[in-house]
């Protein structure tokens, strides 16, 4: 059995995802890692090699997509890398630094939920989100 569902139902869906995101006194981050994905919520077995802090609210509900807005789009300073081991997966958390959601991370049109330019990061360079959309 699957499910058929609308675009607007999707849309709908989004809209929560955003609305929990942008929950809390602070903002929506992103934090990008090398290491293996674990299960949702887990620790993630090493430093971020970069956070994305996003704005407020966090994206825009377009065709049924939550696009993500980065706070500063010129990126955000890399902490850790360099160069060697690629960023593999993000882990979302909302502006109460609430566990919300892992994604995959790419480069720009690879097909992860969260996409920059590179993922090859070096600490002391800059990451700019590259348009990314959750479905």
């Amino acid at each position: 059995m699957s499910l058929s569902i609308s675009l607007d139902f999707v849309g709908a869906a989004n809209v929560g995802r955003r609305d929990f995101l942008d929950v809390g006194p602070g903002h929506a981050t992103i934090e990008v890692f090398s290491t293996n994905r674990p299960p949702g919520g887990a620790p993630p077995g090493g430093a971020p090699m970069v956070v994305v802090v996003l704005a407020k609210p966090c994206g825009e509900v377009i065709d049924g997509l939550l696009h993500l807005l980065a706070n500063e789009p010129a990126g955000e300073l890399i902490l850790v890398g360099d160069g060697s081991t690629p960023a593999k997966w993000a882990r979302f958390k909302n502006g109460a630094g609430a566990w919300a959601m892992d994604a995959d991370v790419s480069v720009e049109g690879g097909g992860g939920e969260v996409q920059f330019p590179n993922v090859n990061l070096i600490a002391g360079g800059r990451a700019p989100l590259s348009p990314s959309a959750i479905g």
